[in-house]
């Protein structure tokens, strides 16, 4: 019985780190982007440049609307607006095709993000979540580890990456993805939030017996720091806090006028 199996995930959560050194320095990164969440989900439907069209990610049943979010999606999910958003996000979220051969890239509408162009990126991201197929595979290099899409995130300034590492299944990584969402809105960190939508999505009873395999489940990893992920203080929180402020004053003002014309003062 696969939903109940004995796996590792059930006593301690799973991460990974391409080194000490690495793993450190993403410790120490501290972000100061503005902006919550960027998603990027070109959506092919053209089969531009011969890619198999895709399901445009809906943020909906991720469980976080209401939340600062930016979706690039279809035509607007190009080279220009990404690069001119990417830098000012705390999350980035890709749901497009990767490929990890010969020549690493990650897919965009108009053109591919290479190796180069991912570590030329100025990223103040917390997390970087690459649902796209076999991004933490790659070439090992002698005391660098797995030189994989995901590592080029890291050294462009993520402090954690969720890649795949094989060819992920749309559908459970979908609901995967829904569950780990809703867990880092509810304050979670990274890598808890993983580890709590693996065991959420085995124990679904909507999910049939084949679909209970680890291939299902398995292939998404987190690599890098374990932290919370918060909201940033924009415009828009600073409004609510004054408008917080600006209430408490009024309803002070109006105690103290009570007090000031009371008989009994």
């Amino acid at each position: 019985n696969l939903r109940n199996a004995a796996y590792l995930l059930r006593k301690q959560e799973v991460r990974y780190a391409w080194s000490l050194a690495v793993l450190r320095q993403q410790k120490n990164l501290k972000s100061h982007a503005s902006n919550y969440l960027l998603s990027v989900a070109p959506s092919f439907t053209n089969r531009e440049r011969g890619l198999a069209p895709l399901a445009s990610a809906d943020f909906a049943w991720h469980g976080i609307t209401g939340w600062d979010i930016q979706n690039l999606r279809d035509q607007s999910a190009d080279l220009q607006h990404f690069l001119k958003s990417a830098g000012g996000y705390r999350v980035l979220h890709f749901s497009t095709h990767a490929f990890a051969g010969e020549n690493p890239r990650i897919e965009l509408m108009d053109s591919s993000l290479l190796l180069p162009d991912l570590y030329a990126l100025p990223l103040q991201a917390d997390l970087v979540m690459l649902s796209a197929c076999e991004t933490g595979l790659g070439k090992e290099a002698k005391g660098e580890g797995v030189m994989s899409l995901a590592r080029a995130f890291a050294q462009a300034g993520a402090a954690c990456i969720v890649s795949s590492l094989w060819s992920v299944n749309d559908q459970s990584t979908s609901r995967l993805l829904r569950f780990f969402y809703d867990n880092i809105g509810q304050g979670h960190t990274t890598s808890a939030a993983l580890r709590e939508a693996k065991l959420a999505y085995l124990a679904d009873p909507e999910v049939g017996s084949a679909a209970q395999s680890p291939y299902f489940w398995a292939g998404l990893v987190m690599v890098g720091d374990d932290r919370m992920i918060e909201q940033p203080w924009g415009w828009g929180m600073w409004g609510i806090l004054g408008a917080g402020i600006g209430v408490l004053i009024f309803v002070g003002w109006n105690f103290w006028r009570k007090i000031k014309t009371s008989p009994h003062t």
